[in-house]
Order: C-alpha cells, then sequence, then structure tokens
C-alpha cells in the first residue's frame, strides 16, 4: 500500500521511512503532565468545544464517563507547563529512525507524532509544519516555537 501511495502522490525525490517507537515510563508521564498540565490554546472556547465534541462521539460507557472527568481535570488544574519545555522532557531515544541525507521534515497538523518531534529538533533538523486548517490554531495547544510554519 504505501508503494502505491509513493507511486501515485510522491514526487521522486521524497521518500517515505518507517519510524519505531517504543514507549517508556519517562514519556507516558510527561506525555500526562503536558495533558492536565500543559497551557491552553489562546481561545479557550474553541478547545472547549472540540473537547466536548469528542466526548459526545464517544459510546456510551465508562470510558466516556472517564473522558468527563479527564476533561474537567485539564479545564481546572493550573497551566505551567509549555509545549517546548514538554518536547525537551521525552526520552527521543525511544525513537529509532534512520535520519541519514535527511534535512527537512514536514509535519501536518495537529502535531500528534510529539516523540518524533522531540527527535527531530533534538537532531537539529529543518522541521516545517502545515496548518492545514483554519481553525487548528484555536483548538490545539501543541505549537512549538522551534518550527517553521
Amino acid at each position: 500500500m504505501v508503494e502505491v501511495v509513493e507511486e501515485k502522490l510522491l514526487a521522486k525525490n521524497i521518500e517515505i521511512r518507517n519510524v519505531d517507537e517504543r514507549p517508556n515510563v519517562n514519556n507516558i508521564l510527561w506525555k500526562n503532565l503536558f495533558r492536565y498540565f500543559g497551557y491552553l490554546p489562546k481561545y479557550k472556547n474553541n478547545f472547549y468545544v472540540i473537547g466536548l465534541f469528542r466526548i459526545n462521539n464517544q459510546p456510551p460507557g465508562l470510558k466516556k464517563i472517564w473522558s468527563k472527568i479527564q476533561f474537567q481535570l485539564i479545564l481546572r488544574l493550573p497551566k505551567f507547563l509549555n509545549f517546548d519545555t514538554y518536547l525537551k522532557k521525552l526520552d527521543t531515544n525511544a525513537i529509532k529512525v534512520n535520519f541519514e541525507g535527511v534535512k527537512d521534515i514536514l509535519f501536518f497538523s495537529e502535531l500528534s507524532a510529539r516523540t518524533f518531534l522531540a527527535k527531530c529538533l533534538s537532531e537539529g533538523k529543518n522541521v516545517f509544519c502545515y496548518i492545514y486548517s483554519w481553525d487548528h490554531p484555536p483548538k490545539f495547544n501543541a505549537f512549538s516555537k522551534k518550527i517553521n510554519y
């Protein structure tokens, strides 16, 4: 399947490489710390609406109840952790990737591959992010000052 995508959509000088991530305790801890204590976007109403939308689209049950509790904690707990600090705390050794010959990396919003992003920044790669929707900056809190947008 990847080969078909490469042939039809990508220029000949663009290569897809596998990234192998091994979850570890450090990264799980920092992920949760950022979830609860990370700065919220400037426009909190949009963040609130998208959070409710995600919760309401879950089937009824314990997972939905737990998601509501988590979301209330996210909204009410103090915010002191910025995204760049969070990225610095991630263990980039949990990521195995071959950067040979790679100079630039392109991400698309929302930045969900955060350990990989931290690895790219720690390796000194030029990181670019294409924000493909006008409403992403108000909804998401995962924007680094070290990325070209």
